[in-house]
């Protein structure tokens, strides 16, 4: 909860999973919406895998194997950067509402806001061509070409946020492919996300501050 960069991701992602879809045309001339799940790139050593994926698995008599959905959407944070260009105030006199005790206690520190830039590199897997288009044009109508604003929940606080999509899209498309290959139809992008990071006054941290709401009396 005190790792203000995870909620910075989990808000980005849930921005995606709200834009990214397709709409195919069925037979009878009606609209199927399929929305493309937008997943953070979650990767460990071959043991842990084993462990969790498999003997887990076998223990609790579950089924074994690839169960990615496709079209999805797989996001991996690749940098994350200060921007000093954007940076004003120095401090500013900052509310913060934090539980001691079972109860609600009240803050006003100063706070400087940083101003910060988190890049990912995306890549969006399809089954085929045709739903390989339909994300590319999805991206640059819901994404590229709109304001992409939203707020990320610190818990206490909310704090703008806004995602910048690129003019770019790399498509990998199989072209000769045998029977034990796997056809896999992909796009890579890169996406950057602006926000705002903290900065409490004398250097403090937020688990710092909570030890000193316990030290305090009732």
């Amino acid at each position: 909860d005190d790792v203000f960069t995870r909620s910075m991701i989990v808000c980005f992602l849930a921005e995606m999973n709200k834009k990214l879809c397709i709409y195919n045309r069925l037979d009878n001339n009606k609209l199927q919406r399929i929305n493309v799940p937008c997943l953070y790139s979650i990767t460990g050593g071959e043991r842990f895998l084993k462990d969790e994926f498999y003997y887990d698995a076998l223990e609790q008599g579950k089924a074994f194997g690839d169960y990615e959905s496709v079209p999805r959407c797989m996001a991996n944070l690749t940098g994350f950067t200060i921007n000093n260009a954007e940076q004003t105030n120095k401090y500013n006199r900052t509310k913060i509402v934090r539980e001691c005790h079972g109860k609600m206690r009240t803050l006003y520190l100063n706070v400087e806001w940083i101003p910060i830039i988190l890049s990912f590199d995306c890549k969006v897997i399809c089954s085929n061509n045709i739903e390989l288009f339909k994300i590319t044009e999805c991206i640059i109508s819901k994404i590229y070409k709109n304001n992409n604003f939203f707020k990320v929940d610190y818990g206490m606080f909310n704090v703008d946020a806004c995602i910048i999509a690129p003019a770019d899209y790399n498509h990998e498309i199989p072209q000769e492919f045998g029977l034990n290959d796997k056809k896999e139809f992909s796009t890579s992008f890169s996406v950057e996300m602006k926000s705002f990071i903290p900065a409490f006054e004398n250097g403090l941290l937020l688990c710092e501050i909570d030890e000193l709401l316990e030290a305090m009396p009732e």
